[in-house]
């Protein structure tokens, strides 16, 4: 089956892809998603033409009773603050209210986008219906296009914007010009990112976010126990579009990777405790993640540099600040009692046994008794504490 699907040219093998999905319908949401992701693998061992749009997104005007609804639709799943940000996107060209949502449509779809390819394409849709409505304004004031600017909230003459009418009005004009409002917008890497390897046809990222973290850890050399007290993230996510949300994913990501280091962990049964292969804690009610009462300090450092390739200079900033969770929370241990940590989790047993062994080489740091110790809080020689 792969092979003939191999000797298809693109156009037949899109459609393959949509009457297979369409056929899948038939039989079940689980069954459509299943074969989706089986159609990303295979898409990706394609020679993908690389004029493809990595992804598109559409956008569409309500007016009439609703008062002005600018919806959105696109071909992706991946990534909870999406709409959010879309929202911020739209916003800028003077919609009335942002109503974006989800398609449940993926039926071609050959990438996991991210909100900088997706931001791309959706300013390309948001542009080319600004033009219609510039248009319409432009035919009501008997002026010119480029005059007219779509900004808070309102239509307004360049030269005068004492001249302005609001932007639901300005919709609707355009709407009865061209009648129901619409249009699609794309994005694809540049040329020159795209390579030979597996899945490169659809290219690599147009842009790179950077993340630093520094965590300060309390290590108990009797017990093993590692408390996270802080953890400070800094991350590069280009333009900060909606700087609370670029907190909230940074602050979210830092505590799961905070949970990585010390909590989680994949155990399966073997024969002699239950039926072999299943996991040892399978649902959230046994599976150890960190509770708010777990969770360390967490501050977020907002870093940005404007990038060419993001929306408005936008990059990630969701799995970003994920991963130097885990190294800092390590070498924070290494700093505090000369011990490093090979095997995640880094969980009280763990740690104990890493300490033990490095006490009878005589690697185990001294323990440093506290100059000064918080009121109330007798010093303690088995508590060590750094920051890496």
């Amino acid at each position: 089956m792969l092979a003939k699907l191999r000797s298809l040219d693109d156009q037949r093998y899109a459609w393959v892809v949509v009457i297979a999905s369409f056929l899948m319908l038939l039989i079940g949401n689980g069954a459509l998603f299943l074969l989706v992701v089986a159609m990303k693998d295979i898409a990706a061992s394609f020679d993908w033409p690389r004029t493809i749009p990595s992804t598109a997104y559409s956008l569409q005007f309500i007016g009439g009773g609703l008062g002005g609804i600018l919806m959105g639709w696109w071909l992706d799943k991946a990534g909870m603050g999406k709409p959010a940000l879309l929202g911020s996107i739209m916003i800028g060209i003077g919609a009335v209210l942002v109503s974006l949502v989800e398609s449940a449509w993926q039926l071609i779809v050959v990438y996991g986008v991210v909100i900088g390819m997706l931001g791309n394409a959706a300013i390309d849709a948001a542009r080319k219906l600004r033009i219609l409505v510039q248009g319409a304004v432009a035919a009501e004031w008997n002026v010119k296009p480029g005059q007219v600017l779509l900004a808070g909230g309102y239509a307004m003459f360049a030269p005068d914007t004492a001249r302005r009418m609001p932007i639901k009005e300005a919709f609707n004009l355009a709407e009865a010009m061209h009648g129901a409002l619409g249009s699609t917008g794309s994005y694809n890497t540049p040329k020159d990112v795209h390579g030979e390897y597996r899945g490169g046809t659809i290219g690599a990222s147009p842009a790179y976010s950077f993340t630093a973290h520094v965590a300060e850890v309390d290590v108990d050399t009797d017990t093993g126990i590692v408390e996270v007290k802080k953890i400070w993230v800094a991350h590069d996510c280009g333009r900060a579009l909606n700087p609370v949300l670029v907190e909230g994913q940074m602050e979210g990501s830092a505590y799961m990777g905070f949970g990585e280091a010390l909590m989680e962990e994949q155990i399966y049964k073997d024969a002699d405790h239950g039926r072999a292969g299943l996991h040892n804690a399978p649902s959230l009610l046994d599976y150890r993640i960190p509770t708010s009462l777990d969770t360390p300090e967490l501050e977020a450092l907002i870093v940005e540099s404007i990038d060419p390739e993001g929306p408005y200079g936008a990059k990630e900033a969701g799995e970003g600040p994920l991963h130097p969770s885990i190294p800092a929370i390590a070498n924070a241990i290494y700093d505090a009692v000369g011990v490093r940590m090979t095997r995640l989790p880094f969980s009280a047993p763990n740690v104990w046994r890493n300490v033990e062994a490095a006490r009878a080489e005589g690697t185990l740091k001294k323990p440093a008794v506290p100059t000064r110790a918080p009121a109330g809080v007798p010093d303690s020689p088995s508590v060590h504490t750094a920051a890496d």
